[in-house]
């Protein structure tokens, strides 16, 4: 970000023609940076624009997300608003050759319930060019998602997601399997009310554009049960209809993966033998990212 910075809630996301979008939240504001890939700029390759300002600068609210429509070319910022609490999204677009994305006027993605919501990282669903925005209702802990429109705002009516209650100590993962063209949720629930219990769960739905803009959902199914020493999800998707999850146990800091395979028809995945992958000496957890051409998965440990 440059010396001297200070800066928390960072997201980035790639929005073609070589470029990245950095968010992040620095003195209680909310910016950005564009982030090119310059094979002539000296150094490491990369020009980074000077610090603009996200939606507003004055703006202190958090929870910065982004997403992209490489459909419209529509640029997708989510963030809970500073002065009500309620979670916003704008759509911006940004030019070639432009120094700058260009904002239309924020819009609340729901009003009507308590303020301080939680708004997570919004995905983009190619097959129906629509946005899934996903928030919590900080009035029962209940996430939901609504379906946008990019091209001209219109959102479909909100959808409960997860069938009880989660703890976002790590929060849900809103991903798509572009394979099998489903929505794929990835949570941690404390609610000993699901069917199969408490612990990381998934959820597999079917989004419908058109005139609806909704998500029909499945079952949840129980990924890793919870033991109270059940730590640091995360959740990817490869390019063959699968979603890798990973956890850490904390009572032996013992680190896993276990590969779900999404069903090409209904709202349905089957996971496999959860396999430990390494075991810790420290508080850590495993992270990965997927090679999409290879559908190989990279894993490291951030805090080694």
């Amino acid at each position: 970000l440059g010396t001297g910075y200070e800066a928390n809630q960072v997201n980035m996301q790639y929005v073609g023609n070589k470029k990245t979008i950095l968010s992040y939240k620095r003195s209680g504001n909310l910016y950005y940076k564009i982030i090119t890939n310059d094979t002539n700029a000296s150094g490491n390759g990369f020009t980074t624009s000077s610090e603009l300002a996200f939606i507003s600068s004055s703006n202190n609210g958090g929870f910065t997300k982004l997403a992209y429509d490489s459909t419209n070319s529509k640029i997708i910022g989510c963030y809970r608003d500073g002065t009500n609490g309620y979670p916003k999204y704008a759509i911006g677009t940004l030019a070639s050759g432009a120094t700058q994305i260009t904002w239309g006027s924020a819009a609340d993605i729901v009003s009507a319930h308590s303020s301080n919501m939680m708004v997570y990282k919004p995905c983009f669903d190619p097959d129906t060019a629509r946005i899934i925005l996903g928030y919590e209702l900080s009035s029962n802990n209940q996430v939901q998602i609504k379906v946008l429109d990019p091209t001209n705002g219109t959102l479909g009516s909100a959808v409960a997601a997860l069938d009880g209650d989660t703890t976002y100590y790590t929060p849900p993962e809103i991903l798509y399997d572009t394979f099998n063209n489903r929505l794929v949720i990835v949570y941690r629930t404390n609610s000993t009310g699901n069917t199969g219990g408490a612990g990381i769960r998934c959820i597999v739905g079917t989004v419908t554009g058109g005139s609806t803009n909704s998500v029909t959902f499945g079952d949840s199914v129980l990924v890793a049960a919870q033991d109270g020493n059940l730590e640091y999800s995360h959740a990817e998707v490869d390019n063959s209809g699968h979603v890798l999850v990973s956890w850490t146990n904390d009572a032996n800091n013992d680190n896993y993966i276990r590969t779900g395979t999404i069903a090409s028809s209904g709202n349905s995945v089957t996971f496999g033998t959860a396999a430990e992958v390494y075991t810790s000496t420290d508080h850590n957890t495993l992270g990965f990212n997927l090679d999409p051409w290879h559908g190989k998965a990279l894993g490291y440990d951030p805090d080694e």
